[in-house]
């Protein structure tokens, strides 16, 4: 019986080591140019941007990234992408792959990221929020403050 458990066990043991392991999926996500902190100095019922840079890694080259505001002042809204989320371009890891450089190197994935403030919008002075990108299980943040000024009437 002793010696049933043990081959059972060295059984399970080596089928287990034999799987191939598990493909991580992640994404990253930077502003493009490179800054640690987004800085918006906005009026108003105005709207203003900055570019972001999305690219998949490992199996994650093609699928959804949502993007989402976090401790944003009331009337600041996303306005573009208009379906709240960026596609992961698989050209970002091809590439990488292929030229040698490390995919997190490389922001083939640029897109415009745009904020819309409401006419309405409590004037604030640098308020932290941020960016948050997601998709499945990996969620990115990238920080960002705004200062909201009274609208400039013509």
């Amino acid at each position: 019986m002793k010696l049933k458990m043990v081959f059972s066990i060295g059984l399970a043991a080596a089928i287990t080591g034999c799987l191939p392991p598990p493909i991580t999926q992640n994404f990253t996500a930077i502003y493009d140019p490179l800054v640690d902190t987004a800085v918006f100095n906005v009026n108003q019922n105005s709207a203003d941007g900055i570019n972001v840079s999305v690219c998949g890694l490992g199996s994650f080259s093609t699928g959804k990234v949502t993007v989402s505001l976090e401790n944003a002042p009331t009337g600041v809204t996303i306005s573009k992408p208009t379906t709240a989320e960026f596609d992961v371009f698989a050209a970002c890891r091809t590439n990488a792959a292929a030229s040698g450089v490390n995919p997190q190197a490389i922001g083939v994935g640029t897109k415009d990221l745009m904020i819309a403030i409401a006419a309405d919008a409590p004037l604030v002075t640098a308020r932290s929020f941020n960016f948050v990108l997601r998709s499945n299980d990996v969620t990115k943040r990238l920080p960002a403050t705004i200062t909201i000024g009274a609208a400039v009437i013509p």
